[in-house]
């Protein structure tokens, strides 16, 4: 089990980490699974976002070949995108290996996790004391409880 906690030290209206991407053996069977790590912040978690994106600098950097195209539905409106198949490294180090992400371009992130990693996680998001604090475990053990 793999364990995370952030103390923003303020109240947040967006939550923000570290996280990374990197190749798979299946997407790139020639390349070295070199690790890409971006710097903080880069990675927003979105639970009204379905699926994980990253960026087209993303898909650049680790010369990433599409695996196929999808639809996303956004406030923009419908768009078809490349999808890639990565692993996403979160901010405890677990690996989530071979998840189908979507490529979209977004302002201010290189990743936005969705609800196909954030399902996955006992993820829990309290603000007391003018502070917010995230907390998650993987794989899920259920039964949070709340006093």
């Amino acid at each position: 089990m793999s364990t995370y906690r952030e103390d923003f030290g303020s109240l947040q209206n967006s939550v923000i980490t570290k996280a990374g991407v990197r190749p798979t053996t299946e997407s790139q069977p020639d390349q070295k699974l070199l690790e890409y790590i971006y710097t903080t912040p880069c990675a927003a978690w979105d639970t009204g976002a379905e699926f994980t994106l990253i960026a087209p600098d993303v898909v650049e950097a680790l010369q990433l070949k599409p695996s196929h195209k999808g639809q996303i539905f956004g406030i923009g409106g419908d768009q078809e995108v490349n999808i890639y198949v990565v692993d996403i490294v979160l901010p405890c180090g677990h690996v989530i290996h071979d998840m189908q992400v979507f490529c979209s371009d977004m302002d201010d992130y290189e990743i936005l996790i969705g609800m196909d990693i954030i399902s996955q996680l006992d993820f829990v998001l309290t603000s007391a004391d003018d502070t917010t604090v995230l907390q998650y475990r993987i794989p899920s053990e259920g039964g949070v409880e709340l006093k």
